[in-house]
């Protein structure tokens, strides 16, 4: 089995953010909620430009799709690309969930410019989002340690160590997910900005 770290990192090799080798990112077999019954969150479609890992810039194109669930194409513009087509890019399909006051991304892969004959459409990217009142949009991805930490403490899953930095996998199922996050500050679990976003008009 491919250790988490390797599985997430191609995911989002294409920001730089993570590399193959350091990234390390949970995955879970389940999303927060039924992607069949989420509702749309409106706020989301259209283009999206920020800068992640201090210089490289990234696209977000959230696209409705079918009910709550959406197809986002990701596209990276390496920094010292003079003709802006030297990057990669990634297609996700996402659906959202509320629990409480505070919203969140359920992503999966469909393709990529990495590796797109291995893409897996199994296992899910858990990250929580904000919109600011300025219409910022800000992610923020699950932390492996805190993750590790949450598995330990009883939320169904595996949690192990190992030299590129172990596995975290989530087994819970909806309610579990939601009980545990209803329960905890989610800022003690997503608290490390993946990005932040404005709005291409």
């Amino acid at each position: 089995m491919r250790s988490t770290s390797f599985h997430w990192a191609r995911i989002f090799i294409l920001v730089g953010l993570f590399g193959l080798l350091t990234a390390c990112v949970p995955e879970s077999v389940n999303p927060l909620s039924d992607p069949e019954t989420s509702p749309l969150d409106l706020a989301l479609p259209g283009s999206w430009h920020g800068i992640v890992d201090d210089d490289e810039e990234l696209y977000l194109h959230f696209l409705p799709d079918s009910g709550g669930v959406m197809q986002v194409v990701g596209v990276s513009v390496e920094p010292d690309s003079e003709t802006r087509i030297d990057g990669s890019w990634t297609i996700f399909k996402i659906h959202t969930t509320q629990i409480g006051d505070t919203d969140y991304m359920n992503i999966q892969i469909i393709d990529d410019a990495e590796d797109s004959d291995d893409a897996d459409m199994t296992t899910y990217l858990i990250a929580r989002y904000a919109i600011s009142d300025a219409g910022a949009l800000t992610i923020w991805l699950l932390d492996f340690e805190a993750a590790k930490v949450a598995v330990r403490a009883g939320l169904p899953g595996v949690a192990t160590d190992g030299k590129w930095g172990g596995e975290v996998r989530i087994t819970a199922n909806y309610e579990e997910w939601q009980s545990y996050l209803a329960s905890v500050d989610p800022e003690t679990l997503f608290f490390e900005p993946y990005g932040t976003f404005t709005r291409i008009e």
